[in-house]
């Protein structure tokens, strides 16, 4: 079995059969369109989030700052709540921790917990997220960590938030939107659609390090990636795929 991540980085020619649009100038298309703007709270732009010089792990801190906007939401608070209950930020970046161990090899030492300007770098993620999640218009329905079967050889898979109408990634990172997040959220619309036979009406990628979020139909995104193809045409071709007997997953076989 594998991860969605490992799913969207590797078997490059399946993805080229079901996305063929999906090209690097296209990427760039996408990074550079209106569907990208600035989070705004009253009225001004939210701005990025630098990263501190005392930063020892940013995929921990970028964690920590999920974990905080999702138990403020589960609690009925606000994130500095979470950062100001020692209990509740324990959890946060005891959950962050744990989370990073699965997807790095190098572990650093947070032993000693995290340090002030790590806690308020995590706090300001997660205030933007926050922030985003609360302009939804169906906020009220959000979820956190939501969870979909997986398929074949595919491992069940967990949603960073979803609503109602929204699917939406939460990434925390110093760069532009990749391919690779593309295809892994389109992962779980399809997985989605296979599961209930409907999928999110709009799709969201959530920037909180960098203070943007890109929106799109969902239907408009894979119609325009896939060649046109409809989402039941591409939920056959990837449920096939996953189910592949011949499909090898050893080590050096993509």
């Amino acid at each position: 079995m594998i991860d969605e991540r490992l799913l969207s980085q590797k078997f490059k020619s399946f993805w080229n059969e079901l996305l063929p649009m999906l090209t690097p100038s296209v990427v760039h298309v996408i990074n550079t369109c209106d569907s990208q703007r600035a989070l705004i709270e009253d009225g001004k732009p939210l701005g990025p989030v630098e990263m501190s010089a005392e930063t020892r792990d940013p995929a921990v801190i970028a964690e920590t700052g999920y974990h905080i906007a999702r138990i403020a939401y589960e609690q009925f608070v606000h994130v500095a709540d979470v950062v100001n209950d020692p209990e509740m930020l324990g959890t946060a970046s005891s959950l962050a921790i744990e989370s990073a161990k699965r997807f790095s090899t190098e572990i650093v030492d947070f032993s000693d917990g995290l340090s002030s300007l790590e806690v308020r770098e995590a706090m300001r993620l997660a205030y933007r997220q926050e922030v985003y999640r609360a302009s939804l218009a169906d906020s009220a329905t959000a979820r956190y960590a939501l969870n979909l079967p997986g398929a074949g050889f595919l491992s069940p898979v967990q949603i960073d938030l979803a609503t109602s109408h929204f699917l939406v990634e939460v990434k925390a990172v110093n760069r532009n939107l990749t391919s690779k997040d593309i295809r892994q959220v389109v992962t779980y619309i399809l997985l989605r659609f296979m599961r209930d036979g409907d999928t999110w009406e709009n799709v969201a990628f959530l920037n909180t390090r960098l203070g943007f979020v890109y929106e799109f139909p969902t239907q408009s995104l894979l119609r325009s990636l896939s060649g046109d193809k409809s989402i039941v045409e591409l939920s056959y071709t990837f449920r096939d795929f996953l189910f592949l007997n011949d499909v090898q997953i050893g080590e050096s076989r993509f």
